[in-house]
């Protein structure tokens, strides 16, 4: 019962943050986020730390179709005394185009308790087609795979809460999302 809730949890929060990426995609001129932007989370449950979230945005070493990429990773573990009962090691990796924010590929490698999954996905924007470990796609419009969804979310939560300080750099007050508590959020503004 409990991995039927989280799985479709999970779903109804992929779908949620990939039509809110779409419509912010939509509306920006430039990226909401840049090479060196960190972003760190801490689950809590009461004062104990659950588990530890990281996002990050670092330059591609390699090109797309000739193109520079963002490369956008995710980190995920479970902490302290709760990592003994349940150990949990996720990695998430997407490759997304600097100018038009498509994804070029998103790869997967996440380890929960006994469970293993590992899955690669390239995109091919200019045919409008998808392939993945488990088949292949055609799809239309802007495809959004779940890691840039989610990053363009949670940045857009905490540019709401940023505080700059006289470095230029922003800060952002702590936000409470029911027992989760976003502990540390920061950005180096190199254009604000």
């Amino acid at each position: 019962m409990k991995k039927y809730f989280l799985l479709i949890s999970f779903f109804l929060i992929t779908a949620y943050n990939q039509s809110f990426a779409q419509a912010i995609l939509d509306n920006v001129d430039k990226p909401v986020f840049g090479v060196g932007e960190h972003l760190s989370y801490k689950l809590k449950y009461g004062i104990f730390t659950a588990a530890e979230a990281e996002l990050r945005v670092e330059e591609s070493k390699t090109k797309f179709d000739g193109n520079p990429a963002y490369h956008i990773i995710a980190d995920g573990n479970t902490a302290g005394s709760f990592d003994v009962f349940y150990k949990v090691r996720n990695r998430y990796e997407s490759y997304v185009d600097k100018t038009t924010l498509l994804p070029y590929y998103y790869t997967e490698n996440r380890r929960e308790g006994k469970y293993r999954h590992t899955d690669k996905v390239t995109f091919d924007n200019k045919n409008g087609h998808i392939k993945a470990d488990k088949g292949e796609y055609d799809f239309k419009g802007k495809p959004f795979e779940s890691l840039y969804s989610l990053y363009v979310r949670f940045h857009d939560e905490a540019e709401k809460n940023k505080e700059l300080d006289a470095k230029g750099s922003a800060t952002f007050r702590k936000l409470e999302q029911g027992d989760a508590q976003i502990t540390q959020i920061w950005r180096e503004f190199v254009d604000i």
